[in-house]
């Protein structure tokens, strides 16, 4: 919900490269927000085969409750670091991520 509160409307395959979440978690996420009306699906006019996924009235009500929370969160966890610290992380955390992602497209 919080890709799609905040990017809009994407495909699954999108929220799939955009979170680094596995295909079949995010189809069963997909599944449960659409069968709890917080998101629906909009056909891809580009590809017969997916759908856009955009959150309800619902879902964006309830996006803009928790998204705050969110962030008060995410600020009180990070201010136990410095700026400085809190960029090397960043560094070693995208370091990390481009090295799962070249495991990944070399075993396929």
């Amino acid at each position: 919900m919080a890709v799609l509160g905040d990017a809009g409307p994407l495909t699954q395959r999108d929220l799939v490269r955009v979170t680094l979440m596995d295909k079949v978690a995010v189809n069963r996420a997909s599944k449960v927000l659409e069968d709890r009306a917080l998101v629906r699906r909009d056909p891809n006019a580009a590809d017969g085969r997916s759908h856009f996924l955009a959150l309800t009235a619902a879902g964006a009500a309830m996006y803009g409750q928790i998204w705050p929370q969110a962030i008060a969160a995410y600020q009180r966890i990070f201010a136990a670091f410095t700026p400085s610290e809190t960029q090397k992380l960043s560094a070693l955390l995208d370091k990390l991520s481009s090295a799962v992602r070249m495991i990944e497209s070399s075993s396929r």
